[in-house]
């Protein structure tokens, strides 16, 4: 069954219901643990109408994660198009991680059920591609604002884009306890990890 978003307005009320009933079920169990039938329970609805909505509790993950993926799109590009006005780059690379981090704190749901996908299949997903090489692009972008031409190379970016990435993600987790507790020591730590992958 392919997934068509919903048009009139009951159904997205409807489909509003189960991806939350979703969301909040893999925050409390994770995502293979939670059923579709307690998110029917969860929601107020059926069984039935969550199959006919979205076929699967795959797809469901899937909506709820290119959320995520389309609002941390939105905000790289949002960087990458005010970088001509920065003149500081650790306190640009600060401010990458302070807003990714809370973006995965968001959607800390879907983010983890996609990292358990790609250690039980050890397959990437798509939209997971799609947000590293934005993730790239940024940092690639990153370079040729602050750092002398000749002075980096492209694996410098990937470094970097790989770094933030992770931190962000086992912070969100809570599984990075030997960073600094403070929220801005941690947050410029990791800005200056990540400069000195750029000059990589």
């Amino acid at each position: 069954m392919s997934y068509k978003p919903p048009i009139q307005h009951r159904a997205k009320v409807t489909e509003e219901k189960f991806l939350s009933a979703f969301d909040e079920l893999m925050r409390e169990n994770g995502f293979e643990q939670t059923t579709v039938d307690e998110i029917a329970q969860r929601a107020g609805l059926t069984r039935a109408s969550f199959l006919a909505r979205f076929g699967s509790k795959e797809q469901a993950l899937l909506i709820l994660y290119s959320r995520y993926c389309d609002r941390a799109t939105k905000t790289m590009y949002k960087f990458m198009d005010e970088l001509p006005l920065e003149t500081d780059m650790l306190m640009v690379l600060e401010n990458m991680s302070k807003q990714l981090l809370v973006l995965v704190v968001r959607d800390l749901s879907s983010n983890r059920a996609m990292h358990e996908h790609f250690l039980k299949n050890l397959e990437t997903h798509d939209l997971t591609k799609g947000i590293f090489r934005t993730c790239v692009q940024m940092m690639t972008a990153v370079q040729n604002r602050f750092l002398e031409p000749g002075s980096f190379t492209a694996n410098g970016a990937w470094s970097a884009a790989q770094l933030l990435v992770t931190i962000e993600f086992n912070s969100a987790l809570q599984g990075m306890p030997g960073l600094p507790q403070d929220t801005n020591a941690r947050h410029r730590l990791v800005a200056e990890i990540l400069a000195l992958a750029l000059q990589k």
